[in-house]
């Protein structure tokens, strides 16, 4: 089960990896949006657990949403992702791995973010035409889209 928490915080300044692979003070957006807990322990608080959050920086402004990846344990963010973006269309967890289609009014975007040992990486961030498919198995997830060129591909992501 999701839960959706919407509250606001004062904006902080983490030392992390941004979307672009550069190291270096990142600002936070204030507004948390939602939560989610990457293979949930049971026995652990949301805070001490691998988790993604969506936040939003200027609400009602192109180019507002912001994904922080957290590993588990750790006082600083692990990835932080801008996005162009202002609406998540769809979203899906399998394992270890999230995927996020988020919008805004002519095209869409697809974001992969795949936990690993160490932290969080962004494995795709494509601007896309359509988001086609999303398909899970027991050890991998299957993204395919159509890109602004109208051609077709196909990602695989292992469920580690």
């Amino acid at each position: 089960m999701i839960s959706i928490a919407r509250f606001v915080l004062i904006p902080a300044i983490a030392l992390c990896t941004s979307s672009f692979g550069a190291a270096g003070p990142v600002r936070m957006c204030p507004e948390l949006m939602t939560t989610l807990v990457v293979k949930r322990l049971p026995d652990r608080p949301t805070a001490d657990q691998r988790r993604l959050e969506i936040r939003s920086c200027q609400p009602g402004v192109v180019g507002n949403l912001q994904l922080v990846a957290w590993e588990a344990g750790s006082r600083t963010p692990s990835l932080v992702v801008e996005t162009y973006d202002y609406t998540v269309e769809e979203l899906v967890i399998r394992g270890a791995v999230v995927v996020i289609e988020t919008g805004r009014d002519s095209y869409d975007t697809v974001l992969v973010v795949v936990f690993e040992k160490g932290g969080a990486r962004l494995a795709l961030k494509e601007t896309v035409w359509t988001l086609d498919k999303i398909e899970t198995s027991s050890d991998a997830v299957k993204v395919t889209v159509t890109h602004l060129d109208k051609k077709q591909d196909t990602y695989v992501y292992g469920t580690p």
